[in-house]
């Protein structure tokens, strides 16, 4: 979605056709240079919540939805 001369335009967007597909918006390869600027930004992150490193807190929070979605 985005404005255009004070109206709303809408992006058509498809379903994926084939099973086993997936639907993903934006399209991950043309934001490689958007990926590789959030991962630098985090390994360059060292911050301390009550006690736990950011890392550590988001290694954990991984484990638990990757084990909840078994």
């Amino acid at each position: 979605m985005k404005e255009v001369g004070g109206s709303i335009v809408y992006k058509r967007l498809r379903a994926p056709s084939e099973d086993g597909q997936v639907f993903v918006d934006p399209v991950v390869a043309s934001k490689s240079s958007w990926l590789a600027r959030n991962v630098a930004l985090h390994r360059g992150t060292d911050c301390d919540l009550h006690g736990c490193r950011l890392a550590e807190l988001q290694t954990a929070a991984r484990r638990q939805l990757l084990a909840s979605a078994r």
